[in-house]
């Protein structure tokens, strides 16, 4: 059917403002963001085989979203089409964890949502989200230098957590995490060893 082109503007801009609503329901946890999209809502998530073909998939596939709180800011939505019978909105916006959290993160958000003419009314047929953050240093295909200096780093923590930062002796905290193996040495080997321990106000 075609539309004219104040009504092909008019939905547009409806299906814009629904896409706003669908971040913002979500957000809140708000159900009734089920009622903003078709029944044969096709979804695909940022995550690994994240990918759902109706309304009872798409609610399982992001149920524990709604166990963590979070507030969205810098969002953009912008219309790229409409004609009336079908919208094209796409965006990105910045997610976070509340302050009252105990897991905090982070990121951008990317997505694209086509809406259909349902009634006269747009609904959201297909969504695609994706986290634009590229943590791969140049050509990687996996941030395997992110995942390196991590690893470096909580060894390094570790290190310094179980040796004095002044004489480089284990300390209190080395001892306890290796207590069982120091005493399976000392009750095991024929070899003698010395231990030290700075006992102030003993």
């Amino acid at each position: 059917m075609k539309k004219d082109s104040s009504f092909a503007e008019a939905f547009g801009q409806k299906a814009r403002e629904i896409a706003r609503l669908v971040i913002k329901y979500d957000e809140a946890h708000d159900l009734r963001l089920w009622d903003l999209m078709t029944d044969d809502v096709h979804f695909i998530g940022p995550l690994p085989d994240q990918e759902v073909f109706n309304k009872e998939e798409y609610k399982e596939s992001i149920k524990e979203d709604f166990i963590v709180h979070f507030v969205i800011s810098e969002d953009k939505y912008d219309l790229i089409y409409s004609d009336g019978n079908v919208a094209l909105v796409t965006g990105s916006y910045l997610i976070r964890t509340r302050e009252d959290q105990e897991l905090f993160f982070m990121f951008s958000q990317r997505f694209s949502m086509f809406f259909v003419n349902v009634n006269g009314e747009p609904l959201l047929r297909d969504i695609h989200m994706s986290n634009p953050d590229n943590l791969n240093a140049p050509g990687e295909t996996f941030p395997y230098t992110l995942g390196r200096e991590f690893k470096e780093l909580v060894e390094n923590m570790k290190d310094n957590a179980m040796r004095d930062f002044m004489t480089g002796l284990n300390n209190r905290n080395f001892f306890e995490e290796n207590f069982d193996r120091i005493n399976e040495l000392a009750n095991s080997s024929h070899e003698g060893f010395v231990m030290y321990f700075d006992l102030n106000k003993l």
